[in-house]
């Protein structure tokens, strides 16, 4: 007996139906100006992401920290992320709800959290950290955007950790340093007194350090890329480059796809 398919083939052919005028009229709508804006949430017990139309604030939120808060903690979902430096301690977001972001003060530590999972075509989420010297111990993680550090820091602590996304960081003194970067390209200039770990797993890396060489212990690997450290270029250190100076100033890195350059102060500077 033949099957009768004709359900089938109709069911189908509106369903196709349906495809096309939802792309034809999300295509009239982003011509007129207009653009994507969706939020995700999780659903069930499994915690499955479904996705809903919502809106991104177009507001600039303003939080201004105590002068007695010595560590700032920040996790941020998405957003380009700039610390600078400057008298008044004080967080600015842009594109991102109020609802979304939390922030608390607790004696000398202070906490900002911002997990927005909306995302829009026009609207790049954006926070501004603009901390004062008497902060001594910054740790910030980011899932996705860019980071940059600027203005002549002097840190005890500094922890980063960025899932995606390039880091930039400018004139920076800190005691001790954990850098960690699973995806994209990372600049550092400045120095540090105790000990400086970074790893990245994909990603070209700059570090300038601003004394010679031999001021440092030196801990570098890598799998693929090219390697320069110091006026040594090498094609590969799979079986780790080391040098020991006894200087208790450690910088360890790891890289494990991508370039590699460490540069140290000249003699002749």
């Amino acid at each position: 007996m033949k099957k009768n398919n004709k359900p089938f083939i109709t069911i189908l052919s509106i369903a196709l139906a349906f495809v096309v005028i939802g792309g034809v009229l999300m295509g009239v709508g982003l011509s007129q100006g207009g653009d994507i804006r969706l939020r995700q949430n999780y659903v069930g017990i499994f915690g499955f992401p479904s996705w809903d139309k919502d809106e991104t604030s177009n507001e600039v939120h303003n939080y201004t920290v105590n002068s007695n808060v010595t560590k700032l903690t920040v996790e941020i979902d998405t957003a380009d992320v700039d610390v600078v430096y400057g008298s008044e301690f004080k967080i600015t977001t842009r594109h991102i709800n109020k609802s979304e972001i939390s922030f608390e003060e607790n004696g000398n530590n202070a906490t900002f959290v911002a997990k927005s999972r909306t995302w829009s075509t026009s609207n790049e989420k954006e926070v501004q950290l603009t901390i004062p010297s008497h902060v001594k111990d910054l740790d910030l993680s980011l899932d996705l955007g860019d980071l940059d550090i600027t203005g002549g820091f002097n840190l005890s602590n500094l922890n980063v950790k960025v899932n995606a996304g390039d880091v930039d960081i400018e004139n920076m003194m800190v005691e001790t340093a954990n850098i960690d970067l699973d995806l994209g390209d990372f600049d550092f200039s400045g120095d540090f007194t105790k000990a400086f770990t970074y790893d990245n797993n994909a990603g070209d890396s700059d570090i300038n350090l601003r004394n010679l060489q031999s001021y440092y212990d030196l801990d570098v690997s890598g799998s693929l890329g090219s390697f320069e450290i110091g006026d040594q270029t090498l094609s590969s250190i799979n079986g780790g480059y080391k040098q020991s100076n006894n200087t208790g100033r450690l910088l360890k890195v790891n890289v494990d796809l991508g370039d590699l350059t460490i540069e140290f102060m000249d003699m002749d500077d």
